[in-house]
Order: structure tokens, then C-alpha cells, then sequence
């Protein structure tokens, strides 16, 4: 072998094992580690709130005292379990209350279907035709305070408040005194007019008045006129109120035109009320006899 290639090997491996020499400190010592196959393995350590995916608020249809709680926060709950409970001792007397309503009645229909005494249904028929006599009696009554409410008004307007007045019932009415409001001497001229049509039509409709009649319609038609009536009288009053002496209208005249406003109004008033209590009274009858039959 060339003697040249030997020398180079040699010088060699002098460097390598000179390295190695030196890179270990120079002990001569080494470490040896078996490669393995193994997981890697990663602890993560963090802090935060748990967000449901989806939630409800709950809450009772009535109100009332809470007296049990079945569940507590973070259970877990199925549908139809029951989360929490109201006292229902006042549901639970009302219901008693109730079934007992339920056996009176369930006795009475019992009763019924038995049929009826002959003692009772004499009471019944009793019953029956005193209502049907109220009744009778309470239709009279409301037609003589319809009539009179009419009567009232034709005097209320046409003898005591027409007295102010010259050519009342034309379609020109003029105050026999100066209001000193312009407007309001205007609407009760304008007033007596309409009026004047009020009453003569009122007094047409009641030709065809019985008891046998539809006597809520001319209850209603008699509750608008004494209103209208009972309007143009306080304009009346307002306007009286405000009169003075003066050489044309002496103490006795202004007196006079005051009471004669004052007791219009009053019984207009008083057929308003009249005719309030026999509506009612009649209304109250026809209820009766309806029970009754």
C-alpha cells in the first residue's frame, strides 16, 4: 500500500479521536439515550365562565307565596319536572267551595227532574202574575211620566219663559230686554226656535203613546227634549242673572222673569228625575218577570 495513503489514515483518525477527546472535557466519558416512541403530553391551567348554548326564564302565571324549591342551581332537569311550587291553600278552598256549589245544584237539578210540587207551582204562578201585574202597573207609570215631562216643558217654554219674549213662537223671536253678552242673546233667540219645532213634534208622537207601545223609544226621545229644554233655561237663567232696573224694567218685572226662570228649570229638573225612576222601575219589572216565568 502506498505509504502516503497510510500516513493520511492515520492522521485521521488522530483528528477524530483528538476531537472526541476534547469535546467530552476531556473524561473520556459519554451518555447514551434509547429512542422511544411516546405521546407528548401538554397541561393547560385557565379560568372562565361556562356559557349555556341556549337558556329560559322562567316564572309563574299568578302571583303568590313560594313554599317549595325542588331543584337547586346546576341540576340537571327533564321536560315536566317540577322546578318549584306556590301555597295553594286559597285554590284549594275555592275549589272545595266550588264542588259544593256543584252539589247544590246537582240536588236542585235532581229535584227538577223528580218535577215540581204542586205546592210550588203554585208559588210560581203566584210569583208569575204578581210580576206580570208590576209590570202592567210600571209601563202605566213610565207613559204618565212621559206625558208629564212634556207637559212641564210646554209650560216651562211657551207660558212662563215666552213672557220674555215677543213673537215666541216665529221664526224671528226677539227678548224683550237687552242681554248685555251679544253671543248669548243670539243662541237663546236661536234656541226658542229649534225649540219651538221640538215641541210641536213631541207632542204629534205622543198621540200613538200606550203602554203597549215601544216605550223605550220614547223614553229616549223624552230624555233628548228635556235636555234641549233644560239647556236653553240655564242660558235663560245666565241671561236674567244679569239684568238691571232701568226705566223699562221696573223691580216687579225683573222679579218676576226670575221666577218664572227658576221654576221652569226646577221642574224640568224634577221630570228629568221622574222620568229617570219610572224607566228604572219598569226595567226592574220586566227583569222580575222574566225570573218568574
Amino acid at each position: 500500500m502506498n505509504k502516503k495513503i497510510i500516513y493520511a489514515v492515520v492522521a485521521l483518525v488522530v483528528v477524530v479521536l483528538g476531537y472526541l477527546y476534547f469535546s467530552s472535557g476531556g473524561n473520556g466519558s459519554y451518555e447514551y439515550v434509547t429512542i422511544e416512541k411516546r405521546d407528548i403530553v401538554q397541561e393547560v391551567s385557565v379560568t372562565g365562565k361556562v356559557k349555556p348554548v341556549s337558556s329560559a326564564m322562567l316564572a309563574f302565571d299568578r302571583l303568590g307565596k313560594v313554599v317549595r324549591f325542588n331543584v337547586d342551581v346546576g341540576n340537571h332537569v327533564s321536560a315536566g319536572d317540577v322546578l318549584a311550587s306556590l301555597d295553594s291553600s286559597e285554590l284549594a278552598a275555592n275549589l272545595l267551595q266550588a264542588e259544593a256549589s256543584v252539589r247544590v245544584q246537582e240536588a236542585k237539578l235532581d229535584e227538577l227532574k223528580r218535577g215540581a210540587r204542586t205546592e210550588d207551582l203554585e208559588v210560581s204562578y203566584a210569583e208569575r202574575d204578581s210580576a206580570t201585574t208590576a209590570l202592567v202597573d210600571a209601563k202605566k207609570g213610565l207613559v204618565e211620566k212621559i206625558n208629564d215631562a212634556y207637559t212641564k216643558s210646554d209650560d216651562a217654554i211657551r207660558n212662563r219663559v215666552d213672557r220674555m219674549f215677543t213673537n215666541p213662537r216665529s221664526a224671528n223671536p226677539e227678548l224683550v230686554f237687552i242681554v248685555a253678552d251679544a253671543t248669548l242673546s243670539d243662541q237663546i233667540k236661536a234656541e226658542r226656535v229649534i225649540l219651538e219645532g221640538v215641541l210641536n213634534n213631541w207632542n204629534s208622537s205622543l198621540g200613538s203613546l200606550s203602554s203597549g207601545a215601544d216605550l223605550g223609544k220614547y223614553v229616549s226621545k223624552a230624555y233628548a227634549n228635556l235636555e234641549k229644554i233644560k239647556s236653553f233655561l240655564d242660558k235663560m237663567a245666565l241671561a236674567v242673572s244679569g239684568l238691571t232696573t232701568n226705566a223699562t224694567l221696573t223691580q216687579t218685572t225683573l222679579d218676576t222673569y226670575k221666577s218664572e226662570t227658576a221654576t221652569s228649570r226646577t221642574n224640568i229638573n224634577s221630570a228629568i228625575s221622574a222620568l229617570v225612576a219610572a224607566d228604572e222601575k219598569m226595567r226592574a219589572a220586566d227583569s222580575a218577570l222574566r225570573v218568574a216565568s
